[in-house]
């Protein structure tokens, strides 16, 4: 599989926030428990969360979160006082918010965002995924997508198969409300009804072809880089990003045998990944979303593809079993690689191989580390400046920074080091590979790194990035995002432009028309750590310039997810009119990728491009005057 990987810890990790602190609970549920508190599991299968034996569990604690004077909720902590599981009560006296950890870190949650006192919100979170499922009658299975990978999709498929369960697959297919927001043209959107009308068909064939029982394991999934057509191509309302088609390797289980499906073609709507024509038999041609060619796995390494496919599992609240694990995978892909010696198929099973490296070093395998290094060196001798050599040096690169910043996190200077060093290599990145898949990513994240790091000529130089890769790549979506970097880096004294629909859905907002007023744009989402003390700031300014009605806050949610984005509102009371888009395009036009500040003045131009609190008071001030 060719998806992109990079160190999970080479980048901040946005902790993922209610905003409880306001809007308490007048009465909770008595503390749960210790066995009660444990013995509750995800509801939806496969997920991989801590559960502590009994032994583990008599030095655990139930503690009030977040803590006896203003909880909304209790957490179960274990010995090193580390969260297990957290449900929080937000705006009603029972239990709406439940999250499940590994290993300290959240990774599934459930919500009741109707407060009904049933669950109606599914999401998987670090190391268990990506995908966010929504279940309307609250039955327990999920209805539709809201957030979901192309890899995930994938699994979805395969596990529709296995079961033969058309609904399930259902939840995968576009549907007329998000043709409508494409914005197609009237021919293109009867073409891919049409398409979609075989959907159901062609699970069928391939459901009785394949004859995949429960024994059967989804391997890995094959995809390339995705097509974007820009929104200005065909007048739509946003980019159309696809993938042509795309192949599943399987496991049958019977036998050593392997089996691969096509996904064919998949398109993306916001952050979900919708299914067009349904899986079919056979192996994918990366031009043609209905080809059925000639077998990815070649005759010679099926013995050892089901050797890889019966790797088992690691503990995965255990970093020496997980590294195990992954270890364990590159000595059999190494054998793969070995076999492929001049068959062009090779590539794809050596991309898997220092994607195993990787993930081993990132669990403090230094072996692999040495011989994701090693390969690294061989391809660029064999290869120098291929796409092949880049993707190696890209990972290498990721996996060097994620190792040596989690070594000096508590040393700033180091840290300071580090990030020079950083620019540095993916400067030198760059350079070496102008126009590789993996090129836009590391563009975009040099930029960022420079536009923040507080050098001479930080934004001048990192203004460069930007519209180097807005213009080398201007399909890509890093490169819209790039062109609104470029507006915000040069918005200072120029009209402010911003319009959209409010998340209420009973009107708009149009910036453009508040002039005469000082205005604060605050770009916000319920991942945001200060999101709580920022809506309090934000409140006070409100109150205190209430009489003069001169002042008015409008928010950008980054949010995809309009009942999650409601219920942070709520609980932090954040004031303002809050508008709300999904697909992120109002984050965009400015480049915007977290919590950000615009203050604009009374002519409706920008009079600060990025102040926060408390400076934020004393601008306001000014421009009041």
């Amino acid at each position: 599989m060719t998806t992109k990987r990079f160190a999970a810890k080479a980048f901040a990790i946005l902790t993922l926030s209610t905003g409880v602190g306001t809007n308490v609970a007048e009465a909770l549920p008595p503390a749960p428990k210790l066995e009660q508190f444990a013995a509750i599991q995800p509801k939806q299968a496969g997920v991989i969360v801590t559960t502590p034996t009994a032994a583990e569990l008599a030095r655990c604690r139930v503690v009030a979160y977040p803590d006896d004077k203003n909880a909304v909720g209790h957490a179960l902590l274990d010995a090193n006082n580390k969260p297990i599981r957290r449900f929080l009560a937000v705006g009603t006296e029972n239990y709406n918010i439940f999250s499940f950890y590994l290993d300290g870190q959240e990774v599934y949650r459930e919500t009741d965002t109707k407060r009904s006192g049933k669950v109606d919100q599914y999401r998987w979170l670090g190391t268990n995924g990506s995908k966010q499922g929504v279940d309307v009658d609250s039955d327990g299975l999920i209805d539709s997508w809201e957030i979901i990978s192309p890899e995930e999709v994938s699994k979805e498929i395969f596990e529709s198969l296995v079961a033969k369960d058309v609904r399930r697959l259902r939840t995968l297919m576009m549907s007329p409300p998000e043709m409508q927001l494409l914005g197609l043209p009237v021919p293109e959107v009867e073409k891919l009804q049409a398409r979609m009308g075989r959907v159901v068909a062609r699970f069928e064939e391939t459901s009785a072809k394949l004859k995949l029982t429960d024994k059967a394991k989804w391997v890995h999934a094959e995809l390339w880089a995705p097509e974007t057509t820009p929104l200005d191509a065909f007048s739509g309302k946003m980019d159309l990003v696809r993938h042509r088609n795309g192949g599943v390797l399987v496991d049958t289980g019977v036998s050593n045998t392997a089996a691969t499906f096509q996904l064919g073609e998949l398109v993306q709507i916001g952050r979900a990944w919708r299914i067009i024509d349904g899986p079919l038999p056979g192996s994918p041609d990366r031009n043609s979303s209905e080809a059925d060619s000639a077998g990815v796995v070649p005759e010679a390494v099926k013995e050892l593809v089901a050797e890889l496919s019966a790797v088992k599992p690691p503990d995965a609240s255990n970093r020496e079993s997980v590294a195990k694990h992954h270890v364990a995978r590159a000595e059999i892909l190494a054998k793969i690689v070995a076999k492929l010696q001049g068959d062009p198929r090779q590539d794809t099973w050596l991309r898997q191989l220092l994607e195993a490296y990787v993930a081993a070093g990132e669990y403090g395998d230094a072996k692999s580390t040495e011989q994701l290094t090693a390969w690294r060196t061989q391809i660029d001798k064999v290869a120098p400046k291929s796409p092949l050599a880049g993707f190696a040096a890209y990972r290498a690169l990721g996996l060097e920074y994620a190792t040596r910043l989690a070594a000096s996190e508590s040393n700033q200077t180091k840290v300071a080091e580090l990030q020079k060093w950083w620019r540095e290599q993916l400067d030198g990145f760059v350079a070496t590979y102008p126009n590789i898949e993996e090129t836009p990513e590391a563009l975009y994240r040099l930029a960022m790194a420079t536009e923040y790091s507080g050098a001479k000529d930080s934004e001048t130089v990192s203004k460069g990035y930007y519209e180097t890769l807005a213009k080398n790549f201007s399909t890509h979506p890093l490169g819209a995002q790039a062109r609104g970097a470029v507006l915000r880096i040069d918005s200072e004294g120029k009209p402010f432009a911003l319009s959209g629909p409010t998340l209420d859905g009973k009107g708009g907002v149009d910036v453009a028309k508040l002039t005469g007023q000082v205005v604060i744009v605050y770009y916000w989402g319920s991942f945001h750590s200060r999101l709580k003390e920022e809506a309090a700031a934000l409140n006070d300014l409100q109150k205190k310039h209430a009489a003069s009605k001169k002042l008015s806050i409008v928010t950008v949610c980054l949010d995809q997810n309009p009942q999650q984005a409601a219920q942070a509102i709520t609980a932090t009371q954040l004031p303002g009119d809050h508008l709300f888009m999904q697909g992120g395009g109002l984050a965009a036009q400015y480049g915007i990728m977290g919590p950000h500040f615009f203050l604009i003045d009374k002519t409706g131009k920008v009079a600060s491009k990025n102040t926060g609190f408390p400076m934020l008071n004393d601008e306001v001030e000014k421009l009041l005057k």
